[in-house]
């Protein structure tokens, strides 16, 4: 095999995307693993109260769904105070309907990234002003990467949430992604 062969394998052919596009990609596989595994347990598990990060299964998503519909209202433009009353918003309204309905909702904001992430330059300068923190200028694609870290983290603590109700997690370790993008 070819160098050339073997690069496009490794890749698992998303060769074309920018490290931001796949890394957003894969956060979305390793959600998507997690919280359909989570849907299939028996709808009372789902706000079941535990004592942990987030008191309950659903309040973890949630939490997960508000925060990446925040920044992609940030990355889009929009000001940390008003992406603020759009986290506040999304969080009261799904508290009040069913889990399946918020992933629902979820994968619709997925979609949204999708777009916004093949039509924007992830290479172009990007502006942070927060309220605590100041203004902090980066690379679109690094306020990408801290989507997927959060992401990350809280996909940890809802394996350790199944864990402490006596149900088990699914792998969402990035290599898993690349070996399940790469069909293997």
């Amino acid at each position: 095999m070819d160098i050339n062969q073997e690069k496009s394998l490794t890749s698992g052919g998303h060769t074309n995307l920018h490290p931001a596009q796949r890394q957003f990609n894969y956060h979305e596989w390793a959600n998507r693993r997690v919280i359909t595994s989570i849907l299939e347990l028996p709808a009372e598990e789902h706000r079941r109260r535990i004592q942990s990060t987030f008191a309950s299964l659903a309040d973890a998503i949630i939490h997960m769904y508000a925060i990446d519909a925040r920044w992609l209202n940030v990355l889009s433009g929009a000001s940390f105070e008003e992406s603020s009353e759009l986290l506040t918003k999304l969080t009261d309204e799904s508290k009040e309907i069913p889990l399946e309905e918020v992933w629902a909702r979820y994968n619709g904001i997925y979609e949204r990234y999708h777009v916004f992430l093949k039509e924007t330059d992830l290479d172009a300068l990007f502006v942070l002003s927060h309220p605590q923190f100041g203004v902090y200028r980066t690379k679109l694609s690094e306020a990408v990467q801290h989507v997927v870290n959060h992401g990350t983290y809280h996909r940890g603590n809802l394996s350790s949430m199944l864990r402490q109700l006596g149900h088990r997690s699914v792998p969402t370790d990035y290599m898993f992604y690349l070996f399940a993008e790469s069909g293997k």
